[in-house]
């Protein structure tokens, strides 16, 4: 939507002029934000004029123009006297030396002066000093978290404590966002978003409140209340015209309705990005990668493969990074497998991994060499399987990093091992058995005795394998995941029907029947297997009730 001034509601035309302006700064869209204030000075008087040239002067500063910012300054300044406000001219004036120094853009002792005066200040005064402070920390080489952090947080509070704390309390708390969100502590966000969104005083504010919010929202869970945050987002920055901000968050608000599993909306966002990306005269890559990958997801698998390839051969020729076109191999290989090009999938795969290992993302390496082997389990070829999974291992191994990963890989180099016959299974799940104990990570522990069991019972080792799921079965329970448990007794009790033992199966099986109230699928499979186990002891009657119990579950 092309910006227009009548938008704006503002009793003047210099007032509307003022607005737009504050609304570019908010953007950090210095050079249009610079015109607009000059436009609302030229139109404007008294109080109002000296809010445009403060825009004004701190524009030139971000631009570079020292001297206009410094000749600015002092317009402001004699404004400031005119007005009878000489505390704030004095204190523009102590800060000019920081902002307007010939040597640097800004001279960070003086502005630490002014603000450890502060008590002489008013506190709107005071917060502006703090604000300026936070604001050049934030533009360091080398940025403080912590100071950052510690200034933003007074410069908030200072304003509270004022008559009238402009914008001030909304940039204070955008350092605190920042910084909550570099940390990924969503909690956090969710704080600083409640901040942001009660002191917008304008459209783009409101707007990046309401992005910040979605990414909070998004990150405690609540993926509905996150697409509706974005959504004002995005209608806000097509209403203020500002494209650049528009496409990205046209793209996050794609990955929040992905979120909230709204796929078609996602895709219109997804697909509408690209079409900014081309007004923008951007790469539309990333816009594009998005749509390849919703394809996937909702099985639109030719599309995806031709789009997906279309994307790689980009990013190869473009010399995008090697995670970036890992990434868009491996989406290609799911399509692939999933089309039943086994083939093809298998050696997309494989280069994938290739890339990720070349830039050290060893899980992700890992994770799709699982994939590849399980293409060649799939085909019974457990020998391919075992290469492959050795070789995800390795990665998972050095890495040190997924836990899911790892356990995933190891638990099928296991099982592959023992399909093999290969004994050597039994020292990897000791492997896992050992990590799981030393990471006090109960439930994964509880699992690999639960694959154990299983790899046990390939190798021939029946009573073994009874014996490792009994202790699976409780070590799941104790880990709070009954499902788990009922699913290693049923398989302990098919074993046991195996062994020629059919009354023990059935105490095991009753034991599922009783635990297992409210899983109608669990209950229909027990009550089947034991019905079974009642027709092997010649028991035809109590076989025949106990299947019907089975299609009545």
């Amino acid at each position: 939507m092309a910006f227009a001034l009548s938008d704006i509601d503002a009793p003047t035309e210099g007032q509307q002029w003022l607005l737009r302006a504050e609304e570019l700064f908010a953007a950090e869209a210095f050079a249009p934000a610079l015109s607009a204030a000059l436009q609302a000075a030229h139109l404007t008087t008294g109080a109002v004029r000296v809010v445009a040239l403060g825009i004004v002067a701190t524009c030139c500063v971000r631009l570079g123009q020292l001297e206009t910012a410094e000749a600015v300054a002092l317009q402001r300044h004699t404004l400031l006297l005119e007005l009878g406000k000489p505390l704030e001219a004095a204190s523009q004036a102590r800060m000019g030396l920081a902002f307007f120094g010939s040597a640097e853009p800004y001279d960070l002792a003086a502005l630490e002066r002014e603000t450890m005066n502060g008590d002489e200040l008013p506190p709107r005064l005071h917060a502006l000093a703090l604000l300026a402070l936070a604001d050049v920390l934030a533009r360091q080489p080398s940025a403080e978290k912590e100071r950052i952090h510690s200034t933003a947080g007074l410069a908030y509070l200072q304003a509270n404590a004022a008559d009238d704390p402009g914008s001030t309390q909304f940039f204070a708390a955008r350092h605190l966002m920042k910084i909550a969100f570099a940390d990924g502590n969503a909690e956090r966000m969710l704080e600083y978003s409640t901040m942001l969104l009660a002191t917008a005083r304008n459209r783009t504010a409101h707007a990046e409140a309401n992005s910040f919010s979605a990414m909070a929202l998004a990150g405690v869970g609540r993926a509905s209340e996150a697409l509706l945050a974005v959504n004002q987002a995005v209608d806000l920055y097509d209403a203020i015209d500002l494209p650049d901000r528009l496409y990205h968050t046209t793209i996050l608000g794609g990955r929040m309705a992905v979120d909230a599993q709204e796929r078609a909306i996602a895709l219109g966002r997804f697909r509408d990005a690209i079409e900014l990306a081309h007004e923008l005269d951007i790469d539309d890559t990333e816009a594009r990668k998005a749509v390849a990958n919703l394809l996937v997801m909702t099985d639109s698998h030719p599309e995806a493969i031709a789009m997906l390839t279309e994307i790689y051969n980009h990013e190869t020729t473009s010399g995008a990074p090697a995670e970036a076109r890992a990434e868009s191999l491996e989406f290609m290989a799911h399509s692939l497998a999933a089309t039943e090009q086994l083939d093809s999938a298998i050696q997309v795969w494989t280069m994938a991994a290739s890339l990720y290992t070349e830039v050290g993302a060893l899980d992700d390496a890992a994770r799709i060499t699982r994939s590849v082997a399980g293409i060649h389990t799939a085909r019974d070829d457990h020998a391919a399987a075992r290469s492959a999974l050795l070789t995800a291992a390795a990665a998972v191994r050095e890495s040190q990093g997924d836990g899911v990963i790892y356990l995933g890989v190891l638990h099928d180099l296991g099982t592959t091992q023992a399909r093999l016959g290969d004994r050597e299974a039994l020292t990897t799940f000791a492997e896992v058995e050992a990590d799981t104990l030393a990471n006090r990570a109960p439930w994964m522990g509880a699992a690999t005795l639960a694959a154990k069991a299983r790899a046990l019972h390939i190798l021939g080792d029946n009573q073994d394998a009874v014996d490792q799921a009994t202790k699976a079965a409780a070590a799941l329970r104790t880990a709070n995941d009954p499902s788990g448990a009922l699913h290693i007794e049923r398989f302990a009790a098919g074993v046991l029907t195996e062994m020629g033992r059919p009354k023990d199966a059935i105490k095991l099986l009753k034991t599922v029947v009783k635990n297992a109230r409210g899983d109608a699928e669990m209950l229909a499979g027990a009550n089947r297997e034991l019905a079974d186990c009642y027709d092997a002891l010649g028991k035809k009657r109590r076989a025949t009730g106990t299947r019907s119990l089975a299609g009545d579950a």
